[in-house]
């Protein structure tokens, strides 16, 4: 579990560092492109470890329609076409 938060966080460096320091949008679109699907694969391979065959097979159909769901309902509104923001601390 501490290693899929700590990529979770890696996956929030990622964004931050494109962002920051790239500043072609084509770059930073396919860098977001990489990090959606590597954050799926997690959670993909957090439900394969699940022992209970019964109840992993359910995570899995669950995935798979929460990964469709996305990809029809958020993926067509948002284009992953994101803004800079400044972050105030």
């Amino acid at each position: 579990m501490i290693v899929i938060s700590w990529s979770f966080t890696l996956i929030q460096l990622l964004e931050y560092f494109a962002w920051t320091y790239i500043n072609d949008k084509t770059k930073i679109y396919y860098l977001s492109i990489i990090g959606v699907l590597i954050i799926f694969l997690q959670i993909f391979l957090l439900c394969y470890y699940v022992e209970n065959k019964k109840f992993k097979r359910g995570l899995f159909i669950g995935l798979i329609i929460y990964i469709i769901a996305y990809c029809i309902f958020v993926l067509p509104k948002n284009k992953l076409n994101m803004k800079k923001v400044q972050m105030v601390i």
